[in-house]
């Protein structure tokens, strides 16, 4: 698996002045995009991030299935670049989109990768809804496998603002692609995908639209309460 640790005082101190003025203008834009009511009254840092996680365990599901369309790859109609995996390899396609000429965000089966210039990246892994922190603000070489992934780290404090906003960011491009296949494939289309998830023995599958589900996701990430746990993880790291 990729390297995990917390980057040293003079490490965070050496990148700072690199990352300061990205932060503050994704922070910006990120809030000029949110149209939504704050999380759910009551609901935890804990119960946000178990939410998450099912949320993307599912939509990845679902990519996987938008890729067999019928009608052609929905992936690359919605404009992901496809790379194929070097010959030999067992590893599935990559598919990346550039949301800018300064940001993307790449899909592998194992997770999620958001990558902006300059304030570096986030890995999301399938299982765990636990941001990660790069340096790097894009995967190259491609990350075949989770163990090619550039060195990762749990956000501390002083990294939650960078943290926060490149999640938000990542969250609200995938809300911006399931409002897509809504326009142009129907809901239809998507229950039917969950329906198949459902047949595979997932048991509460919400009848709530993934884009009203991911939306809602954003919302508690702005929640100052979500971020209690990471801190807890690099302290313990």
């Amino acid at each position: 698996m990729a390297t995990i640790n917390t980057p040293s005082t003079s490490n965070a101190t050496t990148n700072a002045a690199y990352v300061a003025a990205g932060t503050a203008q994704l922070q910006s834009r990120s809030k000029s995009t949110i149209c939504c009511t704050s999380c759910s009254p009551g609901t935890t840092g804990a119960d946000a991030r178990k939410l998450a996680a099912d949320l993307l365990n599912r939509q990845m599901w679902c990519w996987g299935r938008d890729i067999l369309h019928s009608a052609g790859n929905l992936l690359v109609r919605y404009g992901f670049e496809r790379q194929s995996p070097p010959p030999g390899s067992a590893a599935a396609s990559n598919y990346s989109y550039h949301s800018s000429s300064q940001s993307r965000w790449i899909l592998r089966g194992f997770g999620v990768f958001y990558g902006r210039q300059p304030c570096g990246g986030l890995f999301l892994h399938r299982y765990r809804f636990e941001p990660l922190l790069t340096l790097a603000p894009d995967l190259s070489p491609p990350a075949w496998t989770i163990c090619d992934l550039p060195k990762c780290f749990f956000p501390c404090t002083e990294d939650v603002p960078r943290c926060r906003a490149l999640l938000i960011s990542l969250l609200q491009e995938i809300h911006q692609y399931e409002l897509w296949v809504e326009r142009n494939l129907g809901l239809a289309y998507r229950k039917q995908t969950l329906s198949a998830w459902k047949e595979k023995g997932v048991c509460n599958v919400p009848t709530e639209s993934l884009s009203s589900q991911w939306e809602r996701v954003t919302c508690c990430v702005t929640d100052g309460q979500w971020w209690s746990l990471n801190e807890k993880q690099c302290s313990a790291t």
